[in-house]
């Protein structure tokens, strides 16, 4: 039996006994018990149904388009900015690297001869003029000067050879912007004939030439023979 049915039946006890003694007092004791232990907490009960969608509202009228509002004030123009003044003038760049070689420019090579002629008188201090030309590769050679002159700065080999047929001494002197580089010599006695080679490394507008080597070479009034002056390009100077 349940708790609130025990509390049930005890009232109705109460009151039936109240009404057949008629003693009101008892009853009020009998029937006003002292308040009971609060009974246990009922589970939860079960979830209900989900409730069904409610009605779906009718969108709205489109309302009607404004007016076209006022055109605005055009802006105000910007002022073209001043021209700034011209900077200076960079310094130099560097020097650029040599082109491309041309092998025609940095040709140069002479030979020339003296041969079947009486020379009359000759200047130890002028060039041994030569009467035949041989070889000038870019004509760096002169004839009319006896010398050569610098065009492709480089370096150079020289050389000269001569004979003489007399008893008499030779010396040649392979000269370079009038000083003397080196010298030749043939004795009156012995070898008749004298040669020489020098490489020089030249510039632009050097002069090389023969010439003999004092006053008392005994080279003129006879036959100069078979003498010759030769010179060519090595390599070109970078």
């Amino acid at each position: 039996m349940s708790i609130n049915t025990a509390i049930l039946l005890f009232t109705i006890v109460c009151h039936v006994y109240s009404t057949n003694t008629g003693d009101q007092n008892s009853c009020n004791t009998c029937c006003n018990p002292p308040a009971g232990i609060p009974g246990i907490q009922g589970t939860n009960g079960i979830p209900g149904p989900k409730g069904d969608n409610g009605a779906k509202e009718e969108i709205g009228l489109t309302g009607e388009k404004g007016d076209i509002g006022q055109k605005g004030d055009v802006g105000q123009k910007d002022n073209k900015s001043t021209v700034g003044q011209s900077g200076c003038v960079g310094s130099p760049g560097r020097k650029g690297e040599p082109g491309p070689v041309n092998s025609m420019v940095f040709k140069s090579a002479f030979s020339v001869k003296s041969v079947g002629r009486r020379i009359s008188r000759i200047d130890h201090r002028q060039p041994i003029q030569y009467n035949a030309v041989i070889t000038n590769i870019g004509g760096d050679y002169n004839l009319t000067t006896a010398k050569f002159v610098c065009r492709v700065p480089g370096a150079y080999v020289f050389a000269f050879t001569g004979h003489n047929p007399y008893d008499k001494d030779l010396s040649i002197t392979i000269m370079k912007n009038n000083q003397r580089i080196v010298s030749s010599y043939s004795g009156a006695i012995g070898v008749k004939s004298t040669s020489t080679t020098v490489v020089l490394v030249l510039v632009e507008d050097d002069e090389v030439w023969t010439q003999l080597y004092k006053r008392s070479n005994n080279i003129n009034s006879y036959r100069f023979a078979e003498a010759s002056f030769s010179g060519f390009l090595i390599y070109p100077a970078t």
